[in-house]
């Protein structure tokens, strides 16, 4: 029997969007190749990410810069059990920060396809 393990919101998303994307690109490997396949996929989900980013870190004031640094802290947050971390910098310039676990990498290693988990979750 399985154990109930509380996800994050941004796991649950990963998921749902897994369930759904990688039957789509599965299939679409399938009948294009997988290079071919990935490279009229992946663009895609770059470009949706990029976006859903920018919505984000435009929507709370005209500073662009304040907008990011507001986005990066809410995204550190939201990794809270999911990614273990350190941060090394965070301030009004700069977020650097050294991972040393992800719940992320391991679900879709589990998979197999870390490229696409690198594109829906490290890319962001």
């Amino acid at each position: 029997m399985e154990q109930d393990v509380k996800m994050t919101p941004l796991m649950q998303r990963v998921k749902l969007q897994t369930e759904v994307l990688l039957p789509l690109l599965r299939h679409l490997r399938a009948e294009l190749g997988e290079e071919e396949a990935n490279n009229l996929v992946y663009p895609v989900l770059r470009r949706m990410t990029k976006d859903w980013i920018a919505q984000i870190a435009s929507s709370e004031s005209a500073d662009p810069i304040e907008n990011f640094r507001k986005t990066s802290e809410s995204h550190l947050a939201s990794f809270e059990g999911d990614v273990d971390m350190n941060v090394l910098r965070a301030d009004e310039e700069h977020l650097e920060v050294n991972v040393t676990g992800c719940r992320y990498a391991d679900f879709f290693r589990q998979l197999g396809e870390p490229e696409l988990g690198a594109i829906l979750t490290c890319e962001m």
